[in-house]
């Protein structure tokens, strides 16, 4: 996969969960290092590679990591910053890395997977 790659980790690797544990706390350290990661997921959600996530590719996301699509509107125009109604690369990986180091706890990308509030 993709995102493994951020990892340095080969698309074939079996990685035990400790060894992923310790990825993920490293690679938390550095804002940096997350922008390929969240480009990886971007594109992994951009099923038909057109450059934009629309709602129903991102409710993919919540269907497969069971979150019910009640919150998937108000999570999507959380991350729709110019509106237009797709999420373009540059909302999602900005949306992504004010999720993982924002200080604001109130604010809209705390929802990006569905909520830590709602």
């Amino acid at each position: 996969m993709a995102m493994w790659r951020a990892f340095k980790v080969p698309d074939n690797a079996v990685v035990q969960s400790e060894e992923m544990l310790r990825m993920f706390s490293g690679l938390f350290a550095d804002k940096h290092a997350m922008e390929p990661c969240f480009n990886s997921y971007f594109d992994a959600m951009d099923f038909n590679n057109n450059g934009q996530i629309s709602k129903e590719e991102y409710g993919i996301l919540f269907d497969c990591v069971g979150i019910g699509r009640d919150r998937l509107d108000v999570a999507f125009e959380a991350l729709d910053a110019d509106r237009d109604g797709l999420i373009s690369r540059s909302e999602f990986v900005a949306a992504g890395l004010e999720y993982c180091y924002g200080l604001d706890e109130t604010s809209k990308t705390q929802i990006m997977f569905g909520g830590l509030i709602f």
